[in-house]
């Protein structure tokens, strides 16, 4: 049994053509679409001058709602857990804390999970009636980021772990990437706040060590220009279009070495890259864990442009850590209960608690999952 408090503690073509020595089609972890990535990068680059000029960090933390949908068929099998929940809610403040981002769940930890029992869109969420139910609810949720969690992104990819749905404006999360609290949701929150992949027009193409490195990729059918490793060449046009995001060609896309980049790639120069595996936008999923200035200016510009301003609510939650405890009131432990099929469970309020998790199993490590139950109260009938 847990106690929780508000907060969870927190123009041009250098080439006419390129070279077909570069596949098409290689898998992604995330989908958000190449559509989607053209119009971030489109209405960043309309906005670059004021964002880089206006965005000023004061110091003072900007609190973002969100809300999560956990998904399951219609037996409700699949869902994750709210403990899954709630740690996954701790990873996401943990990535944005260095950049005064915090998350809260808006209307409280409880109200914050929604539950959507539907066999259509557990098995495929991109669906046409699936899209238009997901679509339906989010704009009933519209005061919070809205993130789906699922068992799959995509039905066509399963691949996929996480995608930003640009015109619909919410997430899905893959189950599994929830279960073990990965940085994979705080890559998407990055793409719908405004950032691009750093490997940005490198999507659909793979890069081969034994292929010279061409000077133009395409992200569909839009050429998008290679970013040299010099920062006094193209970084200000290439790419994401950022100097302080180093050239990296999605070299993260089963990359299985050390988060100090030992790969091949060069760029057309014939240079060595340096990417930053650790940058929260690109694909060295093991190493994700910052954000570079640049980024954090786009990100907070985005949080305070008028298409944002349903997030902009002015609540500041609770910061008062809970350190008591609950206590077990009843049953006592090794006690016999009256019925053989349920067990009324009782045990100590704690100040300041909004809601308590409720863990029952047949092991004392809590190892086989049997029942979990988010409660206000203090007590909680088990049955079955």
């Amino acid at each position: 049994m847990q106690r929780l408090n508000s907060l969870l503690i927190h123009t041009f073509f250098l080439l006419l053509v390129v070279s077909t020595s570069y596949s098409q089609g290689i898998k992604m972890w995330c989908g958000t679409s190449t559509d989607d990535q053209k119009a971030i990068m489109d209405e960043f680059v309309e906005h670059r001058d004021e964002i880089f000029q206006n965005t000023i960090r004061n110091g003072a933390v900007i609190y973002i709602p969100v809300k999560f949908h956990l998904i399951g068929d219609n037996n409700a099998d699949d869902q994750v857990t709210p403990t899954h929940i709630y740690r996954q809610f701790c990873k996401i403040n943990q990535d944005f804390e260095p950049y005064d981002i915090q998350f809260y769940m808006q209307g409280g930890i409880i109200q914050a999970l929604k539950y959507i029992n539907d066999t259509r869109i557990h098995d495929d969420p991109n669906s046409p009636v699936s899209t238009n139910l997901l679509r339906n609810y989010q704009q009933g949720n519209s005061d919070a980021i809205n993130i789906f969690v699922n068992n799959v992104v995509q039905k066509d990819d399963p691949g996929v772990l996480g995608r930003f749905y640009r015109n619909n404006d919410y997430i899905i999360i893959a189950n599994g990437e929830v279960i073990s609290a990965k940085s994979s949701l705080s890559h998407e929150i990055g793409h719908f706040l405004g950032l691009s992949h750093t490997f940005y027009g490198w999507e659909a193409t793979e890069y081969e060590c034994t292929r010279p490195t061409p000077m133009t990729v395409f992200l569909g059918n839009f050429p998008v220009p290679v970013e040299y490793v010099s920062r006094t060449k193209n970084c200000f046009s290439a790419a994401d279009k950022l100097c302080d995001t180093p050239a990296d060609y999605n070299l993260g896309l089963g990359y299985q070495g050390p988060c100090d980049y030992t790969g091949c790639a060069k760029d057309p120069d014939g240079v060595d890259l340096v990417p930053q595996t650790e940058n929260m936008m690109g694909y060295f999923l093991n190493c994700l864990s910052v954000f570079s200035p640049q980024q954090v200016s786009i990100m907070l510009s985005n949080y305070n442009s008028l298409q944002r301003s349903y997030l902009r609510l002015g609540y500041i939650p609770s910061l008062i850590e809970i350190t008591d405890k609950p206590e077990l009131l009843s049953p006592e432990d090794r006690s016999v209960t009256p019925y053989f099929d349920e067990v009324d469970l009782e045990w100590s309020d704690v100040a300041g608690a909004q809601g308590y998790i409720v863990s029952v199993d047949l092991a004392p490590n809590f190892s086989t999952g049997v029942f979990e139950a988010i409660t206000m109260d203090t007590r909680l009938t088990v049955s079955g």
